[in-house]
């Protein structure tokens, strides 16, 4: 993967030299890589010349949830771990989540994990009677 400063040197030297040639000779003596292809130059000089920058465009995506939501989503199944996903879903106004509920009776603790669709990583609590 060729980091932001990379191609802007590519970039850079293209315009030096408009040679790709040397454009990926510098590049593996400055940054001791073996250079980017012919193509990906080309398209960084492209992108350079039509928007100013060699950034990508930012991508769209489900937006993140808060961290209060999660709160919300997490007292409620607390406070009533029996409650359907359904249920809570309309109740506190979040579209999608999904959760599991483990009770263990042997330490007469209740472990609840919780996770959002649209957040990768998983939010845990622990609670013991």
């Amino acid at each position: 993967m060729t980091s932001p400063s990379e191609k802007a040197n590519c970039v850079g030297w293209y315009f030096e030299s408009k040679s790709i040639v040397k454009v990926q000779r510098n590049f593996h003596t400055k940054f001791n890589k073996p250079p980017p292809s012919r193509n990906s130059i080309l398209s960084w000089h492209k992108k350079f010349l039509e928007t100013g920058s060699v950034l990508d465009k930012p991508r769209s995506g489900r937006p993140s949830t808060s961290d209060s939501d999660v709160e919300r989503i997490r007292e409620a199944f607390t406070r009533s771990p029996t409650k359907s996903k359904r249920q809570a879903s309309i109740e506190l106004g979040v579209a999608r989540f999904g959760y599991r509920l483990d009770v263990t009776r042997a330490t007469k603790g209740v472990h609840i994990e919780i996770w959002l669709i649209f957040r990768p990583h998983c939010i845990m609590s622990c609670q013991t009677k």
